[in-house]
C-alpha cells in the first residue's frame, strides 16, 4: 500500500511535474516541500487545496489511504 506522501509522488510523476514547479506552485522552498512528501511535516489546509486544484482530483484521491493505524 502506498504511503500518502509516495501517492503524491506518483501523481507528481504522472503529470510530469517536478518537486521544484510544485513547491513554485505552493510558494515552498523545494526542501520544504521534500520534507512534507516524505511525511517530516504535515501539508497546510491552503496547500492540499491548491494541490486538489492542481491535479483536478479531491482528497481522498490523494491524501486518503486505507492503511489503519491501531
Amino acid at each position: 500500500m502506498l504511503s500518502k506522501q509516495n501517492k503524491l509522488k506518483g501523481i507528481m510523476r504522472e503529470y510530469g511535474l517536478t518537486q521544484q514547479y510544485v513547491a513554485d506552485y505552493l510558494d515552498l522552498r523545494v526542501t520544504t516541500l521534500n520534507r512534507k512528501l516524505n511525511g517530516k511535516f504535515d501539508f497546510t489546509k491552503s496547500e492540499i487545496d491548491k494541490i486538489l486544484i492542481l491535479f483536478g482530483k479531491t482528497y481522498e484521491e490523494i491524501f486518503f489511504t486505507d492503511k489503519v493505524h491501531n
